[in-house]
């Protein structure tokens, strides 16, 4: 949550949302790699999802104008949901493209790398509250670092597109 000044305050995990431990997928090699020792003996040799968290939450919705519904039903629509997260991240790597003068590529393992760097705190937002437990079904609970409801954190898009150019 930010206010209209634009002053990061803080954000917490959402309850339902998704993030866990794959029981199939096995762990790849940038997790391996760049989590501590702590959440390996979590992972056990899986995939933690997520790797990294953007705002989803309907309530906290963005507004798209749609001028394809007809002009009777063209306007602005408040827009939640991963039909939120992923095309404003889409917008994200875009920048980052285009910041770097090529294609950032396959950006995991620089995600994990950053994090596991001096430059985890400016280009990340660290989540530690919340979990995504849902209708009496247990989850887990966001904590410093890297967890199965947030991953690494959102980010902090300027800071973070710094840090994927150098490390792509």
């Amino acid at each position: 949550m930010a206010t209209i000044h634009g002053t990061y305050q803080s954000e917490t995990g959402w309850s339902g949302s998704g993030g866990g431990i794959s029981q199939y997928f096995p762990e790849p090699a940038y997790q391996q790699a760049y989590l501590p020792s702590s959440v390996q003996q979590l992972l056990n040799g899986y995939r933690g999802l997520p790797d990294i968290s953007y705002n989803a939450d309907p309530n906290t919705s963005i507004l798209v104008y749609l001028s394809f519904l007809g002009p009777s039903q063209a306007g602005y629509y408040a827009i939640g949901g991963t039909s939120e997260g992923c095309p404003q991240w889409a917008g994200i790597i875009a920048d980052g493209n285009q910041m770097a003068g090529r294609p950032l590529g396959f950006i995991n393992q620089a995600l994990y790398q950053i994090a596991a760097g001096k430059a985890y705190a400016t280009s990340y937002h660290d989540i530690t509250t919340g979990n995504n437990s849902a209708d009496g079904i247990q989850g887990y609970n966001a904590g410093p670092g890297w967890d199965a409801v947030t991953g690494l954190g959102t980010p902090n898009a300027a800071k973070l597109l710094q840090q994927l150019i150098l490390h792509t």
